[in-house]
């Protein structure tokens, strides 16, 4: 299951039957406006994890190469927790997209064209493996 982090009440209701149904409970946070300032971002995993989230989902939309550098910063300081992170928009991309071996949650993409702005298609994620010795 994949819950809002700021749905609080609803998601406290999800994580229960999470657990009794022996199911994960992914805890998102989604910006489609900004990439927050780091203070911010390094609350997120925090609370996710406060309110019981198995794992953290973290998806903001980079204005510009500085959100995306400053994000895969973020990411991979914190690579250890198991998050999912994704930059969206045009100067974004999932951070899995570079380097899928970085120790972050694995967030597949088995789609022909990019599914959102910034997000990869399997032939670009491809070139880039193959750039990078990865394939």
């Amino acid at each position: 299951m994949d819950v809002e982090i700021q749905f609080g009440e609803l998601f406290t209701q999800v994580k229960r039957l999470c657990t009794t149904f022996k199911k994960l409970l992914i805890g998102s946070y989604h910006n489609f406006n900004a990439t927050p300032d780091d203070i911010y971002l390094e609350e997120i995993p925090k609370q996710g994890k406060v309110l019981g989230a198995d794992i953290v989902k973290i998806a903001v939309r980079a204005a510009s190469r500085e959100d995306l550098l400053r994000f895969i910063d973020f990411a991979l300081r914190n690579r250890d927790k198991g998050l999912i992170t994704i930059s969206m928009g045009e100067k974004g991309f999932t951070i899995q997209d570079i380097h899928p071996s970085a120790g972050l949650a694995d967030n597949l993409r088995l789609h022909k064209h990019g599914f959102s702005p910034g997000q990869l298609s399997v032939q670009e994620m491809m070139s880039i493996f193959k750039k990078l010795k990865m394939r």
